[in-house]
């Protein structure tokens, strides 16, 4: 935007506004569970599918809970789980980023010389980003819990001074 009026032009004109759009679907996980249930000296191995269609929560309505547990079960002792790989559907990505760049010249320093500002908006909606709810499921204090997300609205300020 370039405005005649130099006042006005200093204050409205001359601003670069740049946009970052992020959209990813979720990667699905594997529901594991914790110590040698099969009995073979390894960990972490799959759990039991029930037959019920393994599904995300929405973990905002759900106390946190961002997974059907009905789904999934515990395999018997001296059993492996019949549980496929990478079944349970991750959280995805919803992310905006923005950011509004005004240059003021000082032409007494020279042709070159200038003051940048910079405001720079990450995550500018605020959109919770959820991280995928703890998979092992013989912990159920934490399974299916959704315990972390990525970074709430982020506001940086800069200015920058070219010579």
């Amino acid at each position: 935007l370039n405005v005649q009026n130099s006042l006005l032009n200093t204050v409205v004109g001359g601003w670069q506004v740049n946009g970052i759009a992020n959209f990813r679907s979720g990667m699905p996980y594997t529901i594991v569970t914790a110590n040698d249930l099969a009995n073979v000296g390894t960990g972490n191995q799959r759990a039991n599918a029930t037959g019920a269609s393994p599904r995300k929560l929405d973990p905002r309505t759900n106390n946190l809970l961002g997974l059907d547990p009905a789904a999934y079960s515990v395999p018997a002792r001296g059993t492996f789980g019949n549980l496929a790989r990478n079944t349970q559907p991750g959280f995805g990505i919803n992310n905006w980023d923005f950011s509004a760049i005004k240059n003021f010249a000082i032409t007494p320093l020279g042709e070159g010389a200038r003051l940048q500002l910079r405001f720079e908006f990450f995550n500018v909606f605020n959109h919770t980003q959820f991280l995928n709810p703890a998979s092992t499921l013989n912990v159920p204090a934490t399974f299916g819990i959704v315990t972390s997300t990525l970074d709430p609205r982020i506001l940086q300020i800069g200015g920058k001074f070219y010579w």
